[in-house]
């Protein structure tokens, strides 16, 4: 289900944002590892998305998993100059939600 539901934000983008070569992020909740056929090979191999990898120690997003299951996408890669993400792991964080935040710091050329 995941993987069809990612090739069809990328078949919404493909005329109006990527064939133009728009800066384009893709974010959120979608409970697929960067491993999974959703992220690995529909969001970045076909629709060119670059990932931006958590920093730091922690990496999981959520409790029951040990790799991150939300992501901070962005398109195209060759406008990506720099980025850090960060998963935010606090104590109110841990109880707004069973997902941990993440943030990133992006730099685009323009």
């Amino acid at each position: 289900m995941r993987e069809m539901q990612a090739k069809q934000v990328i078949n919404l983008l493909k005329t109006n944002a990527l064939e133009k070569g728009e800066v384009v992020f893709v974010m959120g909740d979608i409970n697929a590892t960067v491993h999974e056929t959703t992220i690995s090979s529909v969001l970045i191999e076909e629709g060119g998305f670059v990932r931006i990898p958590m920093e730091g120690g922690k990496v999981s997003t959520h409790p029951k998993m040990q790799d991150a299951i939300d992501h901070i996408l962005v398109f195209p890669k060759e406008r990506l100059v720099d980025h850090k993400g960060y998963v935010i792991d606090s104590d109110k964080a841990q109880k707004a939600s069973d997902h941990l935040p993440i943030v990133a710091d992006i730099t685009i050329a323009i």
